[in-house]
């Protein structure tokens, strides 16, 4: 099994391999961020708690860029999503100081709570994000984590194929393409959350941080421009093995 995996992201990471760069370029950056703030004791326990939520976002977006490349959609969304809760609730924070507290303490902050006040900020805070897109990105992944028909992917055991667990089934190239989309977003989001929040301590001792920062911002737009321009060609491959699709696919809604 170990094999068939290596095999299939050796397979997708050639498919989408700009867009796997843009992500490892992303990953780099954010070890570098942590040596940084490794040398930096915290200020104070909402600055580790920060640190904490940043170091749980990148584990959560590394393991997902995974499980993507080979070809483990469901596990995907699950992580995806974890993710999504752990930048809104840093960006959340960047806003309300005071919950930090509350949050060490144990108290629970509802995600509809914190996408209201993400949303009532935005144009007024820099962590500030459109409501409408965090409600989209929020139902989406709640969908796709609970054990919907549309996001079990049809594997057809039997119907031409004789073993179908693991990485072994055939991707959807249209679908690999979706979640690599909110991979991309998920770290320019978390990529701007923490240089904004370190911006004097970065540069005070990485005086190249902005620089770097500014280069693989663009980097990942440019892979974000180049899964939209991939799409048709895709979506071709997909109809032709079979007619499948992409269910709820991004880039059919224009997002």
């Amino acid at each position: 099994m170990e094999k068939h995996a290596k095999t299939r992201c050796g397979e997708l990471s050639e498919i989408f391999s700009p867009v796997v760069d843009a992500v490892e370029c992303y990953e780099k950056h954010a070890c570098r961020v942590t040596l940084v703030l490794g040398h930096l004791t915290p200020v104070n326990k909402e600055d580790e708690a920060l640190r904490d939520l940043f170091a749980e976002a990148y584990d959560s977006l590394a393991a997902a860029k995974c499980q993507i490349l080979i070809w483990q959609p469901s596990l995907v969304l699950v992580l995806l999503r974890r993710a999504f809760e752990i930048v809104s609730l840093m960006a959340y924070f960047t806003i309300e100081r005071n919950r930090i507290k509350q949050w060490e303490s144990g108290k629970r902050i509802e995600p509809a709570e914190v996408r209201k006040v993400l949303g009532e900020h935005e144009g007024k805070h820099m962590a500030g994000e459109p409501g409408d897109q965090l409600r989209a990105f929020y139902k989406f992944f709640s969908r796709g984590t609970h054990v919907n028909r549309k996001y079990v992917p049809g594997r057809r055991l039997g119907k031409g194929h004789v073993f179908t667990l693991g990485s072994i089934s055939t991707p959807i190239l249209g679908v690999v393409a979706e979640q690599l989309l909110y991979l991309l977003n998920s770290w320019f989001w978390l990529g701007a959350l923490i240089s904004m929040e370190y911006f004097p301590q970065l540069m005070r001792l990485d005086p190249d941080h902005s620089k770097e920062y500014q280069s693989i911002s663009c980097k990942l737009k440019d892979a974000i421009e180049w899964l939209r321009s991939s799409w048709n060609l895709l979506h071709v491959a997909d109809e032709a093995d079979n007619g499948k699709v992409s269910p709820n696919n991004e880039f059919n809604n224009g997002g």
